[in-house]
Protein backbone atom coordinates (compact mmCIF):
# COMPACT_ATOMS: atom_id res chain seq x y z
CA UNK A 1 0.00 0.00 0.00
CA UNK A 2 1.23 3.32 -1.09
CA UNK A 3 2.03 5.94 2.13
CA UNK A 4 0.15 9.52 1.04
CA UNK A 5 2.35 12.28 -0.61
CA UNK A 6 4.04 14.37 3.01
CA UNK A 7 2.53 17.58 1.54
CA UNK A 8 -0.93 16.28 2.00
CA UNK A 9 -0.31 14.49 5.37
CA UNK A 10 0.91 18.28 6.68
CA UNK A 11 -2.06 19.88 4.92
CA UNK A 12 -4.56 17.48 6.53
CA UNK A 13 -3.26 18.31 10.34
CA UNK A 14 -3.23 22.17 9.29
CA UNK A 15 -6.89 21.99 8.55
CA UNK A 16 -7.50 19.50 11.27
CA UNK A 17 -5.39 22.45 13.79
CA UNK A 18 -7.77 25.15 12.01
CA UNK A 19 -10.79 23.13 12.79
CA UNK A 20 -10.22 23.07 16.36
CA UNK A 21 -8.88 26.55 16.65
CA UNK A 22 -12.32 27.77 15.23
CA UNK A 23 -14.55 25.04 17.07
CA UNK A 24 -12.88 25.91 20.54
CA UNK A 25 -13.60 29.90 19.89
CA UNK A 26 -17.33 29.11 18.99
CA UNK A 27 -17.88 27.17 22.29
CA UNK A 28 -16.05 30.54 23.85
CA UNK A 29 -18.29 32.71 21.99
CA UNK A 30 -22.11 30.43 23.28
CA UNK A 31 -20.45 30.18 26.71
CA UNK A 32 -19.68 34.15 27.15
CA UNK A 33 -23.21 35.00 25.15
CA UNK A 34 -25.24 32.60 26.96
CA UNK A 35 -26.40 35.08 29.72
CA UNK A 36 -29.95 36.09 29.20
CA UNK A 37 -30.97 39.54 28.41
CA UNK A 38 -34.47 41.77 27.69
CA UNK A 39 -35.68 41.75 24.20
CA UNK A 40 -38.93 43.79 23.80
CA UNK A 41 -40.91 42.74 20.99
CA UNK A 42 -44.10 45.05 19.27
CA UNK A 43 -46.68 42.95 21.30
CA UNK A 44 -44.60 41.81 24.48
CA UNK A 45 -41.39 41.58 26.14
CA UNK A 46 -38.96 38.57 27.21
CA UNK A 47 -36.08 37.12 28.14
CA UNK A 48 -33.68 35.30 25.74
CA UNK A 49 -29.66 33.96 26.07
CA UNK A 50 -27.97 36.59 23.81
CA UNK A 51 -26.75 33.66 21.91
CA UNK A 52 -30.00 33.04 20.51
CA UNK A 53 -30.43 36.56 20.12
CA UNK A 54 -27.49 36.90 17.79
CA UNK A 55 -28.06 33.53 16.42
CA UNK A 56 -31.81 34.88 15.51
CA UNK A 57 -31.15 37.87 14.09
CA UNK A 58 -28.09 36.69 11.58
CA UNK A 59 -30.55 34.11 10.32
CA UNK A 60 -33.58 37.03 9.85
CA UNK A 61 -30.65 39.05 7.93
CA UNK A 62 -29.61 35.91 5.59
CA UNK A 63 -33.67 35.38 4.62
CA UNK A 64 -34.45 38.47 4.17
CA UNK A 65 -30.99 39.17 1.75
CA UNK A 66 -31.51 36.08 -0.09
CA UNK A 67 -34.92 36.95 -0.65
CA UNK A 68 -34.21 40.96 -1.57
CA UNK A 69 -31.84 39.67 -4.00
CA UNK A 70 -34.01 36.90 -5.91
CA UNK A 71 -37.08 39.58 -6.14
CA UNK A 72 -34.39 42.03 -7.38
CA UNK A 73 -33.02 39.31 -9.75
CA UNK A 74 -36.20 38.21 -11.36
CA UNK A 75 -37.20 41.87 -11.49
CA UNK A 76 -34.38 42.22 -13.56
CA UNK A 77 -34.50 39.19 -15.86
CA UNK A 78 -38.26 40.30 -16.51
CA UNK A 79 -36.72 43.24 -17.41
CA UNK A 80 -34.29 41.85 -19.84
CA UNK A 81 -36.70 39.57 -21.52
CA UNK A 82 -39.30 42.56 -22.50
CA UNK A 83 -36.00 44.60 -24.03
CA UNK A 84 -35.03 41.76 -25.64
CA UNK A 85 -31.66 41.05 -24.07
CA UNK A 86 -32.08 38.57 -22.33
CA UNK A 87 -29.84 36.29 -25.17
CA UNK A 88 -27.27 38.72 -25.58
CA UNK A 89 -27.16 40.88 -29.12
CA UNK A 90 -29.65 39.57 -31.50
CA UNK A 91 -29.23 39.32 -35.29
CA UNK A 92 -30.61 42.54 -36.40
CA UNK A 93 -27.33 44.08 -34.43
Amino acid sequence: MKRPERNSEQGLYALIAVAAVVVIYLVAFVVQNSTRVPVSFVAFETDAPLIGVILLSVLAGTVIGVGVGRLADRRRRRRQARSGTANGPTAAS
